[in-house]
């Protein structure tokens, strides 16, 4: 089935290139208006992958490989070029796309052990928050947040990466989590490096988190579970 012009130029035009080749695994540190890592198609030593963020492209000074969001993938993940798109498609509720919120995704109410199941990660990350002080730093000396009993009283975590480490070897956990939209499709934490903040139905439920990436040149700063995002702080 043919894929409409429109779907492409909006996924080369919307979807962000720099959280999308992080995803990946590459390594990038800013320098100028774009940012440079090891180009991930060579034998590269010295950084030669180029983002450029305000055009959304890349390009490799080494091996000479570039192109679009679109092309990135169809290399680094070796499929076609309708298997990039569809990938992308599929991704994207999880990433931030550019000058835009990502539409809400239409997913199920999550079932009842499901709901359970992120109460006791919200938990785990609250308590990764006094565990590990770059969180409360952050929040502390950047954002200028310094009260903290009320950081407390609002359950605010910090996810450092530790989840996986805790998680039993249980494939419905896993299962359960990918849905939920804590882990993404490889198994690792959608928010990691964040502070997060569990937001509330008005009965007290939590119905989503926010999280706030605690390194501004992330590429990525916001994000949210997909789905719909009302809630309560």
């Amino acid at each position: 089935m043919a894929i409409e012009r429109e779907i492409i130029e909006a996924i080369k035009r919307d979807v962000d290139l720099v959280p999308l080749v992080k995803a990946k695994g590459i390594k990038l540190k800013k320098n100028g208006k774009s940012y440079f890592g090891l180009c991930p198609f060579h034998d590269d030593t010295n950084p030669s992958l180029s983002v450029n963020p305000n055009k959304n492209l890349w390009q490799c000074f080494g091996c000479g490989a570039g192109g679009d969001v679109i092309r990135f993938v169809e290399l680094i993940d070796k499929v076609t070029f309708p298997e990039a798109v569809s990938q992308l498609i599929a991704d994207s509720s999880q990433l931030i796309v550019k000058g835009k919120k990502p539409a809400p995704a239409a997913l199920q109410p999550l079932s009842v052990k499901e709901r359970k199941l992120l109460g006791r990660v919200v938990s785990y990350y609250q308590h990764t928050f006094t565990q590990d002080s770059r969180g409360i730093k952050y929040l502390n000396n950047d954002r200028g947040i310094t009260d903290n009993q009320s950081l407390k009283d609002f359950a605010v975590g910090y996810v450092n990466g530790t989840l996986l480490e805790i998680l039993p070897e249980d494939p419905d956990v896993i299962k359960a989590l990918k849905r939920i939209g804590i882990l993404n499709a490889k198994g690792h934490e959608i928010f990691y490096n964040c502070v997060v903040f569990p937001l509330y139905s008005n009965r007290g439920s939590i119905v989503n988190l926010y999280g706030r990436n605690i390194e501004d040149d992330n590429g990525v700063s916001h994000l949210y579970l997909p789905g719909s995002r009302s809630g309560l702080v």
